[in-house]
């Protein structure tokens, strides 16, 4: 299963329950009990067995999840190589509760999570991937699960050991002393390999290690093609419409005018100058860096605004993006139920958002899915004909500009919260809005997404 890093089979996790962090760290914690398990008690040998058993699991786990780790730190060397062959060379078979299956279980469960980020030849298929799975994100879990593994291999023989002592009296022997011996002989071949994997990661040290990939969460649930969807809170619907539009700009997901028309709304709803959820400046240069902060907002609105001109009005496309497209706007544009944290978040995504719609723009271009109605020499008569590539750059430049300006407004705002977060003082009541530029675009329902 681990092979090819598959989706999740049972259950999946929420967001809300566990990260690649929590699973990451719980099979550390589970692997570093079980390997001091036989230097705290005996065990008895249904329990040695178990521990046996799960033990090879935990091995062969690592073997996959080191050799995923590996493909996007970019620095697999002929060590690492042969520690992770040896690995996943492990036999696997039904294993009892024990201490080791749950830190097999616990690693199985982060590589599934991963691997709901990357497409069949594991490459990142979400914007979260695409961010957060780098070479030295990737790099920290590598080295630290190298570590684990050098332990867990070194500690192949008290657990050979435990198991044998565990069955010292009784006839007949619950555990073949050919399966303690086979243990035995295949964790001493596997700890030269460890030792120089181990050698090995720590000479490529990054520094400070890159924590970036713990706060991953599951890549949310996607129905393409269905007509509705329930969404859980504003953040789902948030991370939905990142993925679509980043399906968007690589082709893998259909786009149309109409639905990047809405995105741009969308962007224009959120880029509202209206500041009354901010904190009330209280000093000078808090009312300065609000002053400048509506700058930068308000050219964000006005470039979101150009951004939405002409699609669906001149120009029309020749597809559909999936009705969950429609879906994940509208409830975002919610804009009454609105709280801070998913305003930040907006603002945050933004960018991101801006860049993957203009992608998509070249993309429908290229495919002839953009078309205006032009007048043909010799004919009197309009029709719709492909726009050219210098009308589609120019519509994509809108985006990359909506984006750009975004990115700039982002980061005020995120001062602004920052500075109101270390004081002490408490909320004042929202102020009574000033008058602001709001472009007031409704977005039409359409057919056509």
């Amino acid at each position: 299963m681990l092979a090819h890093a598959p989706m999740p089979e049972t259950e999946p996790i929420r967001p809300a329950q566990a990260t690649y962090g929590d699973l990451f760290e719980d099979a550390c914690d589970a692997a570093r009990n079980a390997i001091l398990l036989p230097h705290r008690r005996q065990l008895g040998p249904d329990e040695a067995h178990a521990e046996l058993v799960g033990y090879q699991q935990f091995l062969r786990t690592s073997g996959f999840h080191l050799g995923l780790l590996a493909r996007f730190h970019h620095e697999q060397t002929g060590e690492q190589r042969h520690l992770v062959n040896r690995l996943t060379g492990i036999s696997s078979q039904d294993c009892p509760p024990s201490n080791w299956l749950r830190a097999a279980q616990a690693l199985g469960a982060g590589h599934d999570l991963l691997a709901t980020h990357l497409d069949s030849s594991q490459q990142p298929k979400t914007p979260e991937a695409e961010d957060v799975v780098t070479p030295s994100a990737a790099h920290a879990p590598a080295r630290a699960l190298t570590e684990l593994v050098m332990d867990a291999v070194s500690a192949g023989e008290d657990l050979a050991a435990a198991a044998a002592r565990s069955q010292r009296d009784l006839q007949p022997r619950p555990i073949p002393p050919s399966q303690l011996s086979e243990l035995r002989r295949w964790a001493a071949s596997l700890l030269p390999f460890a030792k120089a994997a181990t050698l090995d990661v720590s000479r490529t040290d990054r520094g400070e290690a890159d924590r970036t990939l713990s706060s991953l969460a599951p890549a949310p649930l996607m129905r393409v093609g269905s007509g509705s969807r329930a969404f859980d809170s504003q953040l789902e619907a948030l991370r939905v419409l990142s993925q679509l539009t980043f399906g968007q700009a690589r082709g893998q997901v259909p786009a149309s005018p109409t639905s990047l028309r809405d995105l741009a709304l969308l962007g224009v709803s959120v880029t509202n100058p209206d500041f009354s959820w901010l904190p009330e400046p209280s000093t000078v240069l808090a009312r300065l860096d609000r002053a400048q902060a509506r700058d930068h907002v308000e050219a964000a609105h006005e470039s979101w605004f150009r951004a939405a001109q002409d699609l669906t009005q001149t120009i029309v496309g020749t597809t559909r993006a999936p009705g969950l497209y429609g879906h994940a706007i509208e409830h975002l544009r919610s804009s009454e139920q609105r709280g801070l944290g998913i305003r930040v978040a907006l603002f945050a995504a933004l960018p991101r958002l801006g860049t993957d719609a203009a992608a998509a723009i070249s993309g429908l271009q290229s495919q002839n899915g953009l078309v205006a109605r032009a007048r043909e020499p010799g004919h009197l008569s309009l029709a719709w004909r492909p726009i050219s590539p210098a009308h589609a750059g120019e519509l994509a430049a809108r985006f990359r500009d909506a984006g750009t300006s975004s990115e700039v407004a982002a980061r005020t705002v995120r001062r602004i919260l920052s500075a109101q977060s270390s004081s002490d003082r408490q909320p004042n009541p929202a102020p009574v809005p000033s008058p602001s530029t709001r472009r007031d675009l409704a977005l039409s329902r359409s057919a056509q997404r």
